[in-house]
């Protein structure tokens, strides 16, 4: 049974706006904040740095990593990504008991995730084609080493922008 409380909340001019404008009621709004605060284990953060679960979080700005990545070839974007989406695949079967399975839901749940949680653009799954659109990184290559060691796939390149990208998974 979910009891209700009831309390008094000061809550600043601007703020109140901020909450009219989302266009959720108070309860929605409150809902939603309790939410992330518990999912990103916000009572955890330090000064200087902070973690979601097993995971440090760093802030960096999307420039900055793709002028880093410019001092690589594609082979070695490639080969990067690759071992980064191992890592995280790996970290995802050990750490949190969830194997990524190779079936249609479990990719679309990555997905999901990605989208919920990487900020590294919008992902999409349609007809077994990864569509990005708005990716954080500007070099394909990474990007396709990336889903294949995370997704345990083969991906082939359609199309790469710097607002869209695409990838369409090999049988």
């Amino acid at each position: 049974m979910v009891g209700k409380v009831k309390a008094t909340l000061f809550i600043s001019e601007e703020k109140r706006e901020k909450i009219r404008n989302s266009g959720l009621s108070l309860e929605e709004y409150f809902d939603r904040l309790y939410e992330m605060h518990e999912r990103f284990s916000m009572d955890k953060w330090n000064d200087g740095y902070f973690s979601l679960g097993y995971f440090r979080v760093c802030l960096l700005r999307a420039e900055t990593l793709n002028l880093l990545l410019t001092h690589f070839g594609d082979k070695d974007l490639y080969k990067v990504g690759r071992e980064v989406g191992e890592q995280l695949r790996s970290t995802i079967t050990n750490g949190f008991n969830h194997y990524i399975q190779l079936d249609d839901e479990s990719k679309k749940e990555m997905i999901s995730n990605l989208n919920r949680f990487s900020g590294w653009g919008h992902f999409n799954l349609e007809n077994e084609t990864i569509i990005i659109t708005m990716p954080f990184f500007t070099k394909p290559f990474f990007i396709q080493g990336y889903i294949e060691g995370l997704l345990n796939v083969k991906l082939a390149i359609i199309e790469s922008y710097p607002d869209r990208m695409a990838f369409k998974i090999a049988p």
